[in-house]
């Protein structure tokens, strides 16, 4: 040490600081993390000056130069000896108290080592290590010391590598729209090991297997600007990109946030693209080493010879990779010569090879992927070359466009693969997948283009497929399909499927059995790719329920279901005679019993015998998992729906679906579907006396229900920031659009019933954090449908 120095007074630090508050709010400077580690560097160069026996070195994201406004400030003190005290004082407590997070470690290069040789994460570390003051000679004898010990390891430090890339696509099978910018399937972590990887090569003087690619830096650049973003407007250090803050990112960075997401997706793609190419090919832990060296060789023997005889394809070489160690994924020469490739001009093979590697699921997905990156897909099939990271602007939508087609696909393939049940009726009944595994791909090709997607793409699907040169008849089906892929779960979901009238409407654009057997298929992966909260146990009922409807109206069956119920419903209700049954039908309206169905209508039956009289509720629970049915019978009253769906929503119990019924003699009847709040997978019996008491209270205005509910709302505020409502009125269905939160039900039953709107069916469903609810309603008083859609806004 210097003893006639002392430090200086840390002026390069304020501008540190200075410089990452500004970003907090102003961009301007620049928003890679290249300028903050420049203005850091200078900082701590001037805090360490007074010091010329300590190496500070900088590691991790800070070496490579990637800070962004909350990344740690990871540091490793060398020196020769006694750990110098005065010199961790003097450098690392201004940076503490400036409340910046530091990493740090004061060691000498033989402990560092020893560290290194025990840690894997600090051996990474190591590899970004960045000299910034002091002696340079330890950084050099540390580097020396770290090239032997990759030495030593052989091929472990790849495999290591490898397997962590693999662990982020076995959780991350298929790329996500909201995912973490640094540790994501596609994220900078991926291009961190492939940084390890190359350095270890320059190390031990080696040639790197994947050298840097002409399209690697503007992948990091943009996934650097979206973390610096993400840093600056949640002023914390998170990493994960969730779709309520792509306004406010796209505003730091002065985009269009779908855009910004699009261009983020496509940097994603990118970097997981070159991470397939150098890890792929890694043989797992625990794969025979013998039967691995003799899978790659065949592919070898094969290209060459398939070279040799210029027969061979892409295609090809995908189904190739389906069938080895590598899940999917080429090789750098298979990529290369994909690369060079031309379009083909569509023979039986190639139409043949492109439905194997879809029906190969994930793992021929993961090929599409490579041909796709290596931009032969893109000359193959330029019908689905926009659909590359294509944001998805709907919250609910897990994936991008094009992840999302592969997650359909593949959910595809598991259902032909799936336990017996009634979807595995309909592949037997389907037998070849073919048209369905081609419609799952193709089904949203119209995203991103003008007009309805569903029509736009069933237009490009028919013309691509028509190029292809596939036969007529799968052509027009699988047009079809894209064209309608939404029309059975969206009737499933918003409309009521007990209306013979419905029913009639959806067979009528269905047409025929071949494609009903394609769309149930289809709607089925297509929700479950969706998201989660699109697919469960009660929509899965509600589409099994229409599809058999559907069936038997396009398969020619009887249609004389009316006799049919009345026998059933007499059945069910053994002990009363004939009369009172045929009395209570007669006071219903028409179509009653079709549309509610033997089961129900006898608990109705029971319910309004003897009438009630004024103020009287009578109750019944059908238990169910995870959806049970709550009855509610009494004289009609205004505000009814309403008053249930409080007194629901205060007792911690969702409305999935609410119907309701009124007899000529003004006696109503409330069926709702009902599920735990809390996320239990039954409702437990004993929840429900309070319910019942509850209920008797707010009809007997014992209670305020609104000053209850307000009260809930603001001890659970929606954990989402919710966009402006929206309604829409098409005929006697209202359909809304709105943040979820406590009570939504009772406050729009509520302005119904004000509007003197009566209430038929009402199906609720929460996607992401969003209302999405549809009502059937009597508009007695005529009212117009602004004046419906101001009301409820």
């Amino acid at each position: 040490m210097k003893e006639e120095s002392t430090p200086s007074e840390p002026g390069a630090l304020a501008d540190f600081l200075d410089f990452r508050s500004a970003l907090t709010t102003d961009r301007s400077g620049g928003v890679q993390g290249s300028r903050l580690s420049d203005l850091a560097d200078a900082a701590l160069r001037q805090l360490s000056e007074a010091y010329d026996d300590v190496a500070v070195i900088a590691v991790g994201g800070y070496g490579r130069q990637e800070m962004c406004l909350y990344s740690d400030v990871d540091l490793l003190l060398l020196h020769e000896g006694r750990a110098p005290e005065e010199a961790v004082r003097s450098i690392l407590y201004p940076l503490w108290d400036a409340g910046l997070k530091v990493g740090h470690a004061t060691r000498t290069v033989k402990a560092t080592l020893a560290f290194a040789r025990e840690d894997h994460n600090t051996l990474c570390a190591l590899l970004s290590a960045r000299h910034l003051s002091g002696p340079p000679e330890p950084l050099d004898e540390l580097e020396q010391g770290i090239a032997r010990l990759l030495s030593s390891m052989r091929g472990a430090f790849a495999e290591r590598l490898a397997a962590e890339q693999r662990s982020v696509w076995e959780q991350e099978p298929f790329a996500l729209q909201e995912f973490d910018v640094k540790n994501g399937r596609g994220g900078l972590r991926s291009l961190h090991r492939l940084f390890w990887d190359r350095k270890r090569a320059q190390l031990l003087e080696e040639e790197p297997l994947l050298p840097v690619q002409a399209n690697e830096s503007g992948a990091r650049r943009v996934l650097l600007e979206v973390r610096q973003a993400l840093h600056a407007v949640q002023r914390r250090g998170a990493d994960r990109f969730p779709i309520e803050l792509r306004a406010a990112v796209g505003a730091w960075l002065g985009r269009d946030p779908l855009e910004l997401a699009t261009e983020l997706y496509q940097a994603v793609r990118t970097v997981d693209g070159l991470a397939a190419l150098r890890w792929g090919q890694v043989r797992p832990a625990g794969t025979d080493p013998i039967a691995h060296a003799g899978l790659a060789v065949v592919r070898l023997v094969r290209s060459r010879w398939s070279r040799r005889e210029a027969m061979t394809t892409p295609l090809a070489f995908g189904t190739g990779a389906v069938a080895s160690h590598t899940g999917g994924r080429l090789s750098v020469w298979e990529h290369g010569f994909a690369r060079r490739s031309g379009a083909p001009d569509w023979q039986e093979g190639d139409r043949s090879g492109l439905v194997s590697l879809l029906a190969s699921g994930r793992a021929g997905w993961e090929a599409v992927l490579g041909l796709w990156e290596a931009g032969w897909m893109t000359r193959a099939l330029p019908e689905i070359a926009h659909l590359r990271g294509l944001a998805q602007a709907a919250p609910f939508h897990a994936h991008p466009a094009d992840a999302h087609l592969g997650a359909t696909v593949a959910i595809v393939v598991e259902l032909a693969e799936g336990p017996p049940g009634w979807l595995s009726e309909i592949v037997e009944q389907v037998g070849s997948l073919d048209e369905v595994l081609l419609a799952a791909f193709l089904h949203d090709i119209g995203k991103g283009q003008p007009g309805d997607h569903s029509e736009t793409g069933s237009n490009l699907a028919k013309s691509m497929l028509a190029r292809l040169g596939f036969r007529t008849a799968t052509v027009d089906l699988v047009a079809d399909a894209v064209h309608h892929h939404l029309l059975l779960s969206e009737t499933a979901a918003r409309r009521d499927i007990d209306d013979p009238v419905v029913v009639k409407e959806t067979a009528s654009l269905i047409g025929n059995v071949d494609l009903l057997r394609v769309l149930a298929l289809l709607s089925v992966a297509d929700a479950r790719a969706t998201g989660p909260d699109l697919w469960t146990p009660w929509k899965e009922s509600l589409l099994r329920s229409l599809v058999a409807k559907v069936e038997s109206l396009v398969s020619g069956a009887s249609s004389s279901l009316e006799g049919q119920l009345l026998e059933d419903l007499k059945s069910l209700l053994p002990e009363l005679e004939s009369s009172p049954i045929h009395h209570h039908l007669e006071r219903m309206p028409a179509g009653y019993l079709a549309r509610f169905g033997a089961d129900l209508v006898s608990h109705h039956v029971r319910l309004l015998t003897p009438p009630p009289v004024a103020g009287e509720v009578r109750t019944v629970v059908l238990s169910g998992a995870p959806v049970s049915t709550l009855v509610v019978a009494t004289v009609d009253r205004p505000a009814l729906l309403a008053t249930v769906a409080g007194v629901l929503s205060l007792r911690n119990l969702n409305v999935r679906e609410a119907r309701a019924v009124t007899s000529a003699d003004r006696l109503v009847v409330d069926t709702f579907r009902v599920e735990d709040a809390l996320g239990s997978d039954m409702v437990g019996q004993g929840r429900w006396p309070a319910v019942r008491e509850e209920l008797a209270a707010a009809i007997g205005g014992r209670i305020d229900l609104t000053e209850r509910l307000l009260v809930k709302r603001q001890a659970y505020p929606p954990r989402t920031v919710a966009n402006a409502p929206e309604v829409r009125v098409n005929g006697k269905y209202v359909d809304v659009r709105a943040g979820d939160r406590v009570g939504l039900l009772y406050d729009l039953a509520s302005a119904m019933s004000e509007l003197g709107l009566e209430v038929k069916l009402a199906k609720i469903d929460t996607r992401a954090g969003e209302a999405i609810d549809v009502f059937e309603v009597d508009n007695p008083l005529g009212h117009s449908p602004a004046t419906i859609e101001a009301r409820l806004v």
